[in-house]
């Protein structure tokens, strides 16, 4: 049975003071969006997994973007979001920013149909190939793609991603990584068989660690930082997150089962989960912005 993610204070604050934190943990303590929100309860477990994300995102950076745009957003600029899943963050930013419009993209057809804003449009398409003239978006998010796109996908996205940006727009890149800080022993042989697999289809996991370098380089006001997310600790958010591993790590049980030497994976799953309460276990969300040159 999967864990449920606790209800309670939403905030980081709850259960640790700042000098209990494992080194390197950091906590974003201010953003001029901070609507928080419950989970919703939802039957399909990647609908849970998405809406998590979301979630633990929205509660880590204090709001849903970290670039220097809400004064723009509040004036009414043109955004875009790219590879935008189920369409969440698109159409929390249309209710939060009315004056501004927005455009989700995505070449799965997980795209919402219905009660979307005025101010909102979904599109079903490729971000490699992006269906619209250049400098149309004075905005441009993404996030959670390292498992969609191989390093020659990155490169001809970041392309497209800066082809339709306008001189002065601004460009964000947010992405989750698999790679613990203060793991268990036993969480290594998952991320090593984990690698093995995403190699093998061309994917690069480790890439939120160098997110600097897929940024265009005339890119200016660049910024590249991570926030910290506990996992099994912490409150009701490292709860959150360690629901949202352990619906990934038993999903992967068909592709990982084989090759992680474990006489039970289950149980080898649910002895990680344990351990990351016990290790304070937790993760960087790399996230890195830039502004396209007005000349």
């Amino acid at each position: 049975m999967l864990m449920e993610p606790l209800e309670g204070d939403r905030s980081l604050d709850s259960s640790n003071s700042e000098s209990e934190l494992p080194e390197g943990f950091k906590i974003i303590h201010n953003h001029p969006n901070p609507n928080f929100y419950l989970l919703a309860h939802l039957n399909n477990v990647a609908d849970i997994r998405y809406e998590n994300f979301h979630h633990i995102v929205k509660v880590l950076c204090h709001g849903i973007f970290t670039a220097p745009i809400e004064d723009a957003l509040t004036r009414g600029i043109r955004v875009l979001d790219a590879g935008c899943g189920y369409g969440t963050w698109c159409l929390e930013m249309a209710r939060d920013y009315p004056q501004s419009t927005f455009v989700g993209i995505d070449i799965d057809d997980l795209l919402p149909k219905t009660d979307i804003p005025q101010n909102c449009t979904f599109l079903k398409g490729d971000t490699r190939e992006l269906p619209f003239e250049d400098s149309s978006f004075d905005y441009i998010y993404q996030r959670g793609m390292i498992l969609s796109f191989t390093p020659e996908d990155w490169t001809r996205t970041v392309a497209e991603l800066y082809r339709v940006l306008r001189p002065g727009g601004w460009l964000e890149f947010f992405e989750p990584q698999f790679a613990f800080e203060r793991r268990p022993h036993d969480y290594n042989k998952f991320y090593n068989a984990l690698l093995t697999i995403t190699e093998a289809k061309g994917f690069d996991i480790t890439l939120p660690l160098h997110l600097l370098d897929i940024l265009p380089p005339t890119l200016t006001n660049v910024e590249v930082d991570y926030v910290s997310c506990p996992v099994g600790w912490k409150g009701s958010i490292g709860s959150t997150a360690l629901a949202n591993f352990e619906i990934i790590m038993r999903s992967l049980k068909p592709q990982l089962g084989e090759l992680i030497d474990v006489a039970d994976y289950d149980e080898f799953v649910s002895k990680i989960l344990v351990e990351f309460r016990a290790f304070k276990s937790w993760i960087k969300f790399p996230y890195a912005f830039g502004m396209k040159p007005v000349t």
